[in-house]
């Protein structure tokens, strides 16, 4: 199935069940076009990954840099500034830019009360 019909297929799916009165978790598609509870997104699983790179530069012997992105409580103080730097393409510096379902995904982890896995 291309990209395009997983997603016709999940807002039918979302229409359907909203028309029929069922509550359904919202859905991601990932990165890699598979589909992702929003309620499951945790830190280790699904947003360390994805902000290993961050830390590169962002850490205590990079000196110009005034904030540190290396830990969990790092990353849940600074989580909105890294969603507009990664959105706007301001960060990462060095490139790859996030995809906007790697955007979608740290929006849905702040959205869902940043979550540790369990």
């Amino acid at each position: 199935m291309k990209k395009p019909d997983i997603l016709a297929a999940t807002l039918l799916t979302i229409i359907f069940f909203s028309a029929c009165g069922k509550k359904i978790a919202p859905i991601l598609i990932a990165p890699q076009n598979t589909v992702i509870i929003a309620d499951s997104i945790c830190f280790e699983r699904h947003i360390e990954p994805l902000l290993q790179i961050c830390g590169t530069c962002h850490n205590k012997i990079n000196p110009p840099l005034t904030t540190t992105l290396i830990s969990y409580s790092d990353f849940v103080t600074n989580i909105d500034s890294i969603i507009n730097a990664t959105q706007a393409r301001r960060m990462p510096k060095n490139g790859p830019y996030f995809s906007q379902g790697e955007v979608d995904t740290l929006i849905a982890w702040r959205t869902n009360g940043e979550k540790l896995c369990q």
